[in-house]
């Protein structure tokens, strides 16, 4: 406040954040994000924590930016709620990346037109109840059809009752099945926290979805060239299918897997209907082949999700084993490429490294 770093109004007192009240009743400031000054004096706050090894930062809120603000760069107040949240990420984009010499990462949570430059954000304070759980993807898929970003959510959700073993793996083989994943909330997310099932269960969807990098690689380049979506509703791929515009509750993980999540809280299996559009499906885990466009109904342990490969993916895979402690021991390994259908050679031979050339293993043929 006193070397003038905080969003003030017109009358001079201090921009309240709003919609969050404090226990104590004192303001939540916001940084004006437009002053040079204090661009300067955060990253200077910042520069101790990167210099032990930090590499994202969280920029939490940035919604509540209340209109009518007098910005230090004279954007006209009327425009500063939403402009607030694309600024905030920006700035600290900015800060991470001159800090850590590297491409930035933020985790944000709120955005504007342009935000994508900014990856990634995710899904706020979900409750911690199946509800929770369905609105999430809900606004997951709604934010794909607004911005191509690299979007996340609270595996287990924020707040609300505490969880249920069963509501935990469920959210995590959801979680493990979207562009980021992280667990987070009010309480433990650890899956041990959860019982020996949930570690079990967890433990193989967490090895799973590493085991699928090379291929979150090549949509994430995808996102990045075309401007689509990481994430998409099957109405963006199917357009003209009527009855996948009404399906909110399974999406696309790029172009070629379809991932239809549980929204159950228990450990029993559970009936789940899935919508295929129209062409030739596989199972995933089985290679059972199915005609779209058609509807089918899966019993589904807890062990299990359903998911499913389109004719004529090509889905690169790396071996994650026991020993796997982080992304840097998969970095050297070849790549063993699975495809379903007829798949072209220049599409194997297309796909791209995580540092240049792909090293292919092997390719391994289904359907």
């Amino acid at each position: 406040d006193e070397g003038g770093h905080l969003l003030r109004m017109p009358d001079g007192r201090p921009a309240e954040i709003q919609g969050t009240p404090t226990p104590d009743g004192r303001i939540r400031a916001l940084f004006d994000v437009t002053n040079p000054a204090t661009a300067q004096w955060i990253t200077d706050k910042q520069r101790p924590f990167f210099d032990d090894g930090l590499a994202v930062i969280k920029t939490d809120f940035g919604e509540g930016c209340p209109s009518g603000a007098a910005a230090a760069d004279g954007t006209p107040g009327n425009y500063i709620h939403n402009l607030y949240p694309l600024r905030y990420n920006g700035l600290f984009s900015d800060i991470i990346g001159k800090l850590t010499g590297r491409t930035p990462l933020v985790w944000g949570r709120s955005g504007w037109a342009g935000s994508q430059r900014y990856p990634g954000q995710w899904g706020g304070d979900a409750e911690s109840t199946v509800v929770g759980m369905q609105a999430t993807l809900r606004g997951g898929l709604s934010y794909a059809t607004s911005a191509p970003g690299f979007w996340s959510h609270d595996i287990g959700g924020f707040y609300g009752p505490e969880l249920t073993p069963g509501l935990y793996i469920r959210w995590t083989q959801f979680g493990a099945l979207s562009p980021l994943m992280r667990a987070h909330g009010l309480r433990p997310r650890e899956p041990w926290e959860f019982g020996s099932d949930a570690l079990r269960v967890c433990r193989d969807w967490i090895r799973l979805r590493y085991s699928l990098l090379p291929y979150l690689w090549q949509v994430g380049g995808e996102v990045e060239a075309d401007g689509i979506p990481f994430i998409r509703p099957l109405c963006l791929q199917y357009a003209q299918d009527r009855v996948a515009l009404d399906v909110d509750d399974e999406y696309l993980l790029g172009p070629d897997i379809l991932v239809a999540p549980v929204m159950d809280d228990g450990m029993a299996p559970v009936t789940r209907t899935i919508y295929l559009p129209a062409g030739t499906w596989y199972d995933f885990f089985t290679d059972e082949r199915f005609e779209g466009p058609t509807f089918i109904e899966r019993q589904v342990s807890i062990e299990d999700m359903p998911v499913f490969v389109r004719s004529g993916g090509v889905v690169p895979r790396v071996e994650v084993t026991p020993e796997t402690r982080n992304t840097d021991d998969l970095l050297g390994q070849p790549w063993t490429v699975h495809v379903w259908g007829e798949v072209s050679q220049a599409a194997i031979d297309s796909l791209e490294g995580f540092d240049g050339p792909a090293s292919i293993a092997e390719v391994v043929r289904h359907g």
